[in-house]
């Protein structure tokens, strides 16, 4: 008898969400002394967030309930939600571990690529985490160069921008069909 599950993908999404957005709030509260400095980073973070609803409420629909790998690669990505969040006031952790989640999540959906059919989703995903990937790098070689504040403040509005545009200009979070041909160069 197959067993049914009353965790929707649209509850698992507002799950986690909560649960990262009440985090972010308790070390906004907590642990962060210096607001100016750590505003750019709640900016991404709370972007960042926002994103993750929909992400995950797609994608819990797709793939497997029963892979252990996701669901391993699910709580790397919950702690490092964390951990972004308790650096906060700290840009170059900060931006570490947002290089990190990037990464793993890369990772994640490369995993699923054979094994959930819906490639150019996934395709799209994968360059979007990568392109994360980069954009943590410049703005922690920007940190390591001695420019903290200018580098978080242009991680934060790009990210930013760059998520407006995934929203709203070039949907990412939606199914193969009807693909927008801006895409279709990159798969």
């Amino acid at each position: 008898m197959k067993k049914v599950s009353i965790v929707t993908p649209k509850v698992k999404a507002f799950v986690a969400t909560v649960g990262f957005t009440l985090v972010g709030l308790c070390a906004w509260q907590f642990f962060i002394f210096d607001y100016i400095r750590a505003l750019p980073l709640a900016i991404f973070y709370v972007t960042i967030v926002i994103n993750t609803y929909f992400s995950i409420k797609l994608f819990a629909e797709i793939i497997p309930k029963e892979n252990a790998g996701q669901k391993l690669l699910d709580t790397v990505l919950a702690f490092l939600y964390v951990g972004m969040a308790l650096e906060m006031g700290d840009p170059k952790a900060f931006v570490f571990m947002a290089l990190l989640l990037f990464i793993v999540a890369a990772a994640k959906y490369a995993f699923l690529l054979g094994i959930v059919h819906h490639p150019k989703l996934l395709k799209r995903k994968i360059i979007v985490d990568t392109s994360g990937v980069f954009a943590c790098a410049l703005a922690l070689g920007g940190i390591l160069a001695g420019f903290p504040k200018e580098s978080a403040w242009a991680f934060a509005i790009v990210f930013v921008i760059v998520n407006l545009i995934l929203f709203f200009v070039h949907p990412l979070y939606r199914f193969d069909e009807g693909v927008p041909l801006e895409w279709e160069g990159f798969l």
